[in-house]
């Protein structure tokens, strides 16, 4: 899924949610896995911070030290052209996933005040009915029976439990599986496009969702869009 075929729908959801905010930014990066990590430059890192270095210094994979050059420098892109817009201090969110042998990375970045939240899967990931059972609220069997599936909402809970994360910080006792799915339809008729809402239970904290998929991968975005906290 290239972001050209992403930034139309996410564009058109996002504005129908908040149609005074500034559009969103949305970088895809695709890493070969076969990168060589010792051929990388001094002008490949320049966009690093000092800590995000320091970091970097710290992993000994150099599968994993791509994996985490690539992520920061999906972000920095994101953070760069929200800043030309004059958006200032935005709300990021990164994920990735291997797909197809690759490395896949989607970031977003979104004006400021708001919680976003972005996961990617593999359409090819499967749970087994037990696995599932295990962040699976009672009331969300329809769900995982209907177009959005397992998979799906694994991909919606995670993406709201990130949105929930601002500035990088976990929200104080949230787990995955507490954020429960209320509402699931097509968006624009399209049915591998997703829509929908989902709340951290037990408290007023909301969050709007779409869901994008094709044939090798699925992504959710979340937008926390409740006031509450706890």
């Amino acid at each position: 899924m290239t972001a050209e075929l992403l930034y139309g729908p996410l564009t058109e959801w996002l504005r129908s949610l908040r149609p005074a905010d500034p559009a969103p930014i949305v970088e895809i990066e695709v890493i070969s896995l076969k990168k060589d990590w010792t051929e990388m430059t001094e002008a490949d890192l320049g966009f690093l911070s000092i800590e995000e270095r320091e970091r970097l210094d710290r992993i000994e994979t150099p599968s994993r030290k791509i994996e985490y050059w690539a992520g920061r420098r999906a972000l920095a892109r994101v953070r760069d052209r929200l800043t030309s817009q004059g958006v200032g201090q935005g709300s990021y969110s990164l994920s990735h996933s291997e797909i197809g042998g690759r490395l896949l990375l989607v970031a977003i970045g979104v004006g400021a005040g708001l919680g976003v939240g972005v996961d990617l899967e593999a359409s090819s990931r499967a749970f087994t009915e037990k696995a599932a059972g295990r962040w699976t609220q009672p009331s969300e069997a329809r769900w995982v029976s209907g177009d959005l599936g397992a998979l799906g909402l694994w991909c919606v809970k995670e993406a709201c439990f990130k949105a929930h994360s601002e500035g990088g910080k976990v929200q104080t006792g949230a787990l995955v599986p507490q954020y429960e799915v209320s509402l699931v339809q097509a968006f624009d008729g399209n049915r591998d496009r997703l829509q929908g809402r989902a709340q951290w239970k037990g408290s007023t904290a909301g969050f709007d969702f779409l869901v994008l998929r094709d044939t090798a991968t699925l992504i959710c975005f979340a937008l926390k869009t409740g006031s509450g906290v706890d």
